[in-house]
């Protein structure tokens, strides 16, 4: 960050359009998360469904690798196909409205906000 003075705003509401890798960075954790749910999941229904002759090295490294991989890379590409979507709808209502904790900061060499 630079060496301007910074003032932080406090809210529990607000109104957001987050930009595009902004959109990703997010999508990333929950993607990731939806991943390793689902592959922890349905090795459990495999484990318990498996007949004796399977290789269960092979099993364990498709369910690991190529399972967690293809729904991250599936929930990912979702992800980004749907920004526009949402770039979309927030742009019709001015934002996404959102609540939790918020420190908008403000620097002095910043325009003021747009306030409606």
């Amino acid at each position: 960050m630079d060496s301007r003075e910074l003032n932080e705003i406090y809210g529990y509401e607000a109104r957001v359009q987050l930009s595009f890798i902004s959109y990703m960075k997010i999508a990333s954790i929950i993607c990731f998360t939806f991943a390793i749910v689902v592959t922890i999941f349905l090795r459990t229904i495999v484990i318990t469904t498996t007949e004796p002759g399977i290789n269960e090295s092979i099993l364990n490294t498709w369910m690991a690798g190529y399972m967690l991989v293809g729904f991250f890379i599936t929930s990912f590409l979702s992800s980004a196909i749907s920004f526009p979507i949402y770039s979309l709808i927030c742009s019709k209502q001015k934002g996404q409205r959102v609540t939790g904790r918020f420190a908008i900061l403000v620097s002095s060499s910043n325009k003021s906000i747009k306030q409606d």
